[in-house]
């Protein structure tokens, strides 16, 4: 699943109010973890439909207090009802939602901060809704409903303000503002607020009236110093997006919505799909990625087999817009050198290759000669710029170090700023013959050493477009990502471990907000900040 930080950089919600039945109990099961996970508060409230507790309390976790509809709704459930049109009488649960949400946060105190969240989305991360200076954080929609405004205008008598919708699966809201709208709607008709509500929503629109759009231009006449809109991407469509929620685990997932704060998966984009992935994902149109990997036919449900490394970078290099690769240990540019396939013609990237052994510089600008897209560095990587001993195994040696195989020109690769490391490779290839054994005292006396200088990843970090970090470095990954600029993190980074350990690579880049995507020898980390 995503990893995330645990720090939370604003403050707590005092109540999480959601709404959920039966239909969404699958989508339910999956976000409700999550959401106590990524999304701070003193409560969490679900409210259900009275008949349907048992189920809800069976597949829900405890911290979360189940409600019946009817403790909110006993008010206005059977006008609301009859008000509905027969054509649209499939709506009155859609409808009564929304009214349940208005009830429930009225029950709210005047000082508590409440945040309506719909239950078929899922927190992809850590979220905060409330900024430092105690403004409160919207996510933006899209949505341009008008029969919405046509309602909040006989309602408040307000027109739209602000150019980003509040339709966005989520809506904080302080427990005066909800007391205020209330009070100036029962003040402006004479009578309760649900009555005033049921008066002004044309019913015969299926989507007549929107409690986010309603409560958002409410605020944003009223209180238009005390919030603001964030910046921040979210998923609503995502059975188009992955297929089915059961796949949020899959790297395919962690791929293509890495991006995003939060996804949704609602039925009306579930009911778009031909059947629930029963077809093709290029049928979704959802990317290359997707459509290159093979669907298992046993599984109803069709889940992707992925293939690790190579079915990334193919993912990667397919991508469109602007691309920066930064190999840190390139080589000869051949030898065990996973991009080499993707390096051979141009596309829509550039690189940079750092390798620091002369000799392997002059094999990586004789394979790249006519390359103006790829640029080649002698120099090594660490955390600071300056000068190091660099112990590698001599190119004419390294070639009579493959015994009696496999014949794969392995002692090329090796180069690190520990002889240790050199010293344990040779001994650990003792499985290459009887001759190879009598000679390893030999081999390790040909190490040889050589002062090169250091330099920085962040020399080689662009501004624009996305980078891919590779790190080769025989032990000093550390080193090497101690020297990235974070204020503008790689999007995706890949680092070789091949020593059973990986020397604290993997905590150190989920404390940067990554999170493992794919490999087993060669591992993948995507950039979720």
């Amino acid at each position: 699943m995503y990893e995330i930080r645990q720090n939370f950089r604003g403050h707590a919600m005092n109540n999480l109010i959601t709404i959920c039945s039966k239909a969404d109990v699958d989508t339910w099961m999956h976000c409700a973890p999550l959401i106590l996970e990524r999304i701070e508060s003193d409560r969490y409230i679900l409210i259900v439909p009275d008949r349907e507790i048992p189920i809800f309390k069976f597949c829900t976790p405890e911290r979360f207090e189940i409600i019946p509809e009817s403790r909110l709704s006993s008010a206005f459930h059977q006008k609301l009802k009859n008000s509905i049109p027969s054509s649209n009488s499939n709506r009155f649960g859609w409808y009564l939602q929304q009214f349940l949400k208005i009830s429930a946060l009225i029950d709210c105190s005047d000082d508590e901060i409440s945040l309506i969240w719909d239950a078929d989305t899922l927190p992809l991360r850590s979220l905060v809704f409330e900024s430092k200076e105690r403004d409160l954080l919207f996510f933006r929609g899209r949505e341009e409903h008008k029969p919405y405004f046509d309602c909040i205008k006989s309602l408040l008598g307000l027109e739209k303000i602000v150019s980003s919708s509040f339709v966005a699966q989520c809506f904080p809201i302080r427990g005066r503002w909800i007391k205020d709208f209330v009070a100036e709607v029962e003040e402006r008709f004479g009578k309760a607020w649900y009555d005033a509500l049921i008066d002004v929503i044309d019913f015969s629109e299926s989507s007549g009236f929107s409690e986010y759009e309603t409560l958002g231009t409410y605020i944003s006449h009223r209180y238009p110093d005390q919030f603001r809109f964030v910046d921040k991407p979210w998923c609503r469509r995502g059975y188009k997006a992955i297929g089915d929620i059961s796949n949020i685990d899959s790297v395919i997932a962690k791929l293509i919505l890495y991006r995003y704060d939060y996804i949704s998966f609602e039925k009306w984009d579930k009911e778009n799909q031909a059947t629930r992935m029963n077809i093709p994902p290029s049928a979704f149109g959802i990317n290359k990625f997707l459509t290159s990997l093979k669907w298992g036919r046993k599984n109803r449900k069709r889940r992707p087999q992925v293939r690790g490394v190579d079915e990334f970078l193919r993912w990667f290099f397919s991508k469109d817009g602007n691309k920066h690769i930064v190999q840190v240990g390139a080589n000869d540019g051949l030898q065990s050198d996973p991009l080499r396939p993707y390096l051979v013609s141009p596309g829509e990237y550039t690189a940079t290759l750092i390798e620091p052994i002369p000799y392997y510089v002059d094999r990586l600008k004789q394979l790249y000669s006519n390359r103006d897209d790829i640029r080649i560095e002698k120099c090594a990587v660490g955390d600071k710029i300056g000068e190091m001993t660099l112990y590698y195994i001599p190119p004419e040696i390294a070639d009579q170090m493959n015994g009696e195989g496999p014949e794969n020109n392995w002692a090329h690769g090796q180069g690190s700023f520990d002889r240790s490391i050199i010293d344990y490779w040779i001994r650990r290839n003792s499985f290459r013959g009887e001759e190879y054994r009598r000679k390893i005292d030999f081999f390790i006396s040909k190490i040889t050493s050589e002062t090169v200088p250091v330099r920085c990843v962040s020399d080689f970090q662009v501004s624009s477009g996305e980078m891919l970090l590779c790190v080769d470095a025989q032990g000093f990954e550390m080193s090497v990502l101690r020297g990235v600029d974070w204020s503008s993190p790689p999007s995706f980074i890949m680092f070789e471990d091949d020593r059973e350990g990986d020397g604290g690579v993997a905590d150190f880049l989920r404390s940067k907000d990554y999170s493992y995507v794919c490999g087993h020898h060669d591992k993948v980390y995507v950039w979720l900040g």
